[in-house]
């Protein structure tokens, strides 16, 4: 939301996407998180957290020798030093760590952090967000909006929701994003609500059976996703890359995990409203 003087046109509305880069503010809020989640590690217990995703940082993270580490307060500030002083993406870098790290701990804030962090990012117009503890890139929020929604969607749909995830974590993997693969388990995700939903055993029936059943509204529906997985299929599809053209990148990679992802959300409920009919 615009703050007061933004609403008044005394101060400019932000309206540039940061996609590679971080301002000033953005960093200084994005810090803020994290002093504010460790603030809440009190008592001996709690420390003993707190300095288990410290060490896990400066060994994992700042990839420094464990024995010359001297308490939490050293690791945070070189994550303090990265997040307002180093270069964007080593900064993300650092936060995208302290949230793994911190949900692996199982702390009571560990799901917190990525809801905060989410709340810069969405003020500042970064074009990232945390979703299902993972950081990726992102657009407009209702690219984000979809697969937290789909991966909400399928808590019944255990195949679905797995495959959705595991395209995300190819995605957005730092070191060797795999975009072939992030594309097969995105429509991996369709194939699985297609065949748990109609019970048939291919997509195409499948498909077909979810159109008969009203499940799949429009005939044109249930066309373009049964070309879409033809493409997918096909000899020299992504699925088989059997091609040395067959080739993936983040564009059609983020699009597909996106698509799917509202594909499988709109089956879902459309399944549920058949049910309730």
């Amino acid at each position: 939301m615009p703050s007061f003087s933004q609403r008044q046109g005394l101060t400019p509305i932000r309206s540039i996407l940061q996609h590679d880069s971080l301002d000033e503010e953005t960093r200084v809020r994005l810090w803020n998180v994290i002093v504010t989640i460790n603030a809440d590690f009190s008592g001996v217990y709690r420390a003993d957290l707190l300095d288990e995703i410290a060490a896990s940082l400066w060994e994992f993270t700042f990839l420094k020798p464990a024995d010359e580490r001297r308490g939490s307060s050293q690791t945070f500030a070189l994550a303090k030093d990265a997040i307002l002083a180093k270069a964007w993406h080593r900064a993300l870098d650092v936060i995208d760590d302290y949230v793994k790290y911190l949900r692996l701990t199982e702390a009571n804030n560990a799901e917190a952090a990525p809801v905060l962090f989410n709340m810069v990012f969405e003020r500042c117009l970064v074009s990232y967000r945390f979703i299902a503890g993972v950081l990726v890139p992102v657009g407009e929020g209702l690219e984000g909006d979809a697969i937290v929604t789909a991966i909400e969607s399928t808590r019944a749909h255990a195949g679905a929701r797995h495959h959705i995830l595991r395209a995300i974590e190819l995605l957005s993997d730092r070191n060797a994003p795999d975009y072939l693969n992030s594309i097969k388990e995105s429509i991996s995700a369709v194939e699985a609500v297609v065949t748990s939903l109609s019970g048939e055993r291919t997509i195409a029936r499948g498909l077909s059976a979810l159109r008969a059943s009203g499940r799949i509204d429009h005939a044109a529906l249930e066309s373009a996703w049964s070309k879409m997985y033809g493409w997918t299929s096909d000899a020299e599809g992504i699925r088989h890359a059997a091609s040395s053209d067959t080739v993936g990148n983040q564009a059609i990679a983020k699009y597909m995990v996106v698509a799917c992802s509202a594909f499988v959300t709109y089956l879902v409920e459309q399944d549920e409203v058949c049910d309730r009919s």
